[in-house]
C-alpha cells in the first residue's frame, strides 16, 4: 500500500519452479529442504533455509503471497497492481490484464511487466531487485545510459 502512494502501478514478480528444467536439476544436487507439515495456519516455519529449500514451498508461497497481495485492494484511483501466480498474473480489480508468461526467471519475467507497463502508458518505471543479472538484462534490452540508473 505504501508503494502504490506514490506510484500508479506496482507490479511483484516471483520466479517460476519447472519440473525437468536445467535449474531444477542444479536445486536437486543441493538437496531437498522440509516440507511443510500441518500446523497452526499463522505459524510459519521454524527453519526458513530448510523450507526455502524445497520448490513446492516456494510455489505455495509465491501463490499465497500472491493472492494477498493482489486481493485486499480497491484500487484506488485507477492504481494497478499485478502479481505473478505460477504462469500467470493476477491484478487487483482491473480491465487492464496481462497475458500469462512460460519463462521461469524473476529476471526475464520482470522484463515482460515492464513492456507491459510501458506499452501501458507508464513513462517511469523503478525496478526494485536484489539481483545484478536483471540490471544487466534491462541495460541490454533497454540501452540504459549510467545516468539513468541509480543503484541503491
Amino acid at each position: 500500500m505504501r508503494q502504490l502512494e506514490t506510484s500508479m502501478r506496482v507490479d511483484v514478480v516471483w520466479d517460476r519452479y519447472l519440473d525437468n528444467s536445467i535449474k531444477e536439476s542444479t536445486r536437486e544436487k543441493r538437496g531437498k529442504g522440509v516440507q511443510k507439515e500441518g500446523g497452526r495456519p499463522d505459524q510459519g516455519p521454524r527453519h526458513w533455509p530448510d523450507f526455502l529449500r524445497d520448490p513446492t514451498n516456494k510455489v505455495e508461497l509465491f501463490q499465497f503471497l500472491s493472492e494477498k497481495i493482489v486481493s485486499p485492494l480497491p484500487s484506488p484511483d485507477g492504481k494497478q497492481v499485478f502479481a505473478t501466480s505460477g504462469a500467470s498474473v493476477v491484478c487487483s480489480g482491473t480491465d487492464h490484464s496481462m497475458p500469462p508468461c512460460d519463462h521461469e526467471e524473476a529476471d526475464t519475467r520482470i522484463v515482460v511487466h515492464l513492456q507491459d507497463a510501458l506499452e501501458s502508458g507508464c513513462t517511469t518505471c523503478l525496478v526494485r531487485t536484489v539481483d545484478t543479472d536483471v540490471l544487466v538484462i534491462l541495460i541490454g534490452k533497454y540501452h540504459i545510459s549510467s545516468q539513468q540508473v541509480s543503484i541503491g
